[in-house]
C-alpha cells in the first residue's frame, strides 16, 4: 500500500509537469476520435518521442505496417521524416491522402511493397504498432534481424497476455500475444538493449474487454473461417476493419474521448506499468548501432 501511494505521488507530479509539453491542454487538435486504449498508447509514445528527439538526435523513421498513416502522421508532426511500408494498396492510398502535405514537402514516402524484399536505408528508428503479432515465427526472426542492421532504435507496440486470447485474435490474423519475458528474450537474441518496456492501457482496456469482445463477435466472427493472411488484410493493421464504438466513433464523442478526459487513466497506466495484466506492451530497444548516433549528429552539424 505504501509503494502504491508513493508511485501515485511521483506519477502525479511528474505527469502534471509534462502534460502540457507532451499532450497539450486543449482538445482543438483532436479532430480524429481514437479508441480509449489508442489514446493512452499515443500519449506514452509522444512522451518517448520527445526523449528520443531531444536527447538522442532521432530524425528519421521507418514505420513497418503503416496502414492508413495515422501513426506516421504523429511521427511526422513531431518533426521526423521517414517512410511507411505496407502491402495493402488501398490503405497506402489512404496514407498518401492523410499525409499529402508531408509527401509533397519530401519528408515522407509511402511504399506499397514487401518490407522484407526491399533494401531500406539506415534510419534512426523503426516502429511498428500492432503489426508484429501478425508475423509467423520465421517472419518475426527476419524482421528483427533486418531492423537490427538498419536502425538505431526499434519500437514495438503489441497486444499482451495470452490469458486474453479471444475472438479478436482469432479474427485479426494474430499468431501470438506477447509478454515481458518475450521481449527480454528477443533482446538477448539480437543484442538489443531494452530502453523502455512497460504495460499500457491497464486497467481501462481490461474493464472494456467484455464489451469489446461482444462487438467483435457480433460483427467479425465470420472471419474465423479465413486464413491468417486474409484476416490480416481485414484487420485494423490492414486498414479495412471499422467496428462502431470499438475502432470507429461518432465525431461528437471527441468531447468524451480525448487526451484530457483520458489523463486520469494515463496516470493509472503509469502506476501499473509493470502489471502482467496489461493488454498492451510498449517496448523500445537500442540496437548495436545506437551508441554512434549522437556522435554522428554532432559531426554532421559541425
Amino acid at each position: 500500500m505504501h509503494r502504491l501511494v508513493e508511485n501515485l505521488f511521483l506519477c502525479f507530479f511528474e505527469s502534471a509537469k509534462d502534460f502540457k509539453r507532451y499532450h497539450g491542454l486543449t482538445m482543438k487538435k483532436d479532430t480524429v476520435v481514437y479508441p480509449p486504449g489508442t489514446i493512452l498508447q499515443r500519449m506514452h509514445l509522444k512522451h518517448r518521442l520527445h526523449d528520443l528527439i531531444r536527447n538522442h538526435g532521432v530524425r528519421t523513421f521507418i514505420e513497418f505496417g503503416s496502414g492508413d498513416g495515422t501513426l506516421s502522421s504523429l511521427l511526422l508532426s513531431s518533426g521526423l521524416s521517414g517512410r511507411g511500408y505496407d502491402l495493402n494498396p488501398e490503405v497506402c492510398e489512404l496514407n498518401r491522402q492523410r499525409n499529402r502535405a508531408f509527401i509533397e514537402s519530401g519528408k515522407y514516402a509511402v511504399l506499397n511493397c514487401n518490407f522484407f524484399e526491399s533494401q531500406p536505408e539506415k534510419v534512426d528508428v523503426v516502429i511498428s504498432s500492432h503489426v508484429v503479432e501478425h508475423l509467423s515465427v520465421e517472419q518475426e526472426e527476419d524482421y528483427y534481424t533486418m531492423v537490427s542492421r538498419i536502425a538505431h532504435f526499434v519500437i514495438c507496440l503489441v497486444p499482451a497476455g495470452m490469458r486474453y486470447w479471444g475472438i479478436e485474435d482469432e479474427t485479426s490474423g494474430h499468431y501470438h500475444r506477447y509478454s515481458f519475458r518475450d521481449f527480454v528474450e528477443i533482446a538477448g537474441r539480437y543484442n538489443f538493449v531494452i530502453r523502455d518496456m512497460r504495460g499500457l492501457t491497464f486497467p481501462l482496456s481490461n474493464l472494456l474487454l467484455k464489451m469489446s469482445n461482444h462487438l467483435v463477435a457480433k460483427q467479425e466472427s465470420w472471419k474465423q473461417e479465413l486464413s491468417k493472411q486474409e484476416q490480416t488484410k481485414l484487420s485494423p493493421s490492414g486498414g479495412a476493419k471499422k467496428i462502431m464504438f470499438k475502432t470507429h466513433f461518432p465525431a461528437w464523442l471527441r468531447f468524451f474521448l480525448n487526451r484530457l478526459t483520458m489523463y486520469p487513466f494515463y496516470l493509472l497506466q503509469k502506476i501499473f506499468r509493470r502489471s502482467k495484466r496489461s493488454m498492451v506492451i510498449y517496448c523500445e530497444y537500442g540496437t548495436a548501432l545506437q551508441p554512434a548516433l549522437r556522435g554522428l549528429r554532432n559531426e554532421t552539424q559541425n
